[in-house]
């Protein structure tokens, strides 16, 4: 279950990972983790695409998404931040609430992806220019 205090963003592992080949065989640019709920990472020159965003939130779900240009990639970064807060305000803080709303978290974790989605595709149009 999700703990309900409210974290702050930070460097994930103080910064250590940065230069560190992740999925998709990128290289790691930014890396964020929110609490010890979620992480969000930026990697360069992966087997995809020039840029992937790869976020996690702990337990839940896991989701990348590819950009053409570095700033597509970190504009998007900084919008995809709030909703990964904004969904895990909603998760279940217990076992009791989990069971109580188990049948409308799946619909969570569909907003949540199309929200990340929406925001990947008003930034930056990757899949096309590399006709994907």
């Amino acid at each position: 279950m999700i703990d309900s205090l409210h974290y702050q963003w930070h460097s994930f592992d103080n910064g250590r990972t940065i230069d560190k080949i992740v999925s998709e065989d990128g290289v790691v640019i930014r890396y964020e983790e929110y609490g010890d709920n979620a992480r969000i990472t930026i990697s360069r020159n992966g087997n995809t695409a020039p840029f992937a965003i790869t976020l996690g939130i702990y337990g839940w779900t896991f989701h990348i998404s590819f950009y053409y240009k570095e700033s597509d990639a970190q504009k998007a970064f900084d919008n995809i931040k709030p909703e990964i807060e904004n969904i895990i305000e909603l998760l279940p803080k217990s076992e009791e609430e989990y069971d109580k709303n188990s049948s409308t978290i799946g619909k969570v974790f569909h907003d949540f992806i199309d929200k990340v989605e929406n925001i990947a595709l008003n930034i930056s149009n990757c899949l096309n220019r590399y006709h994907l």
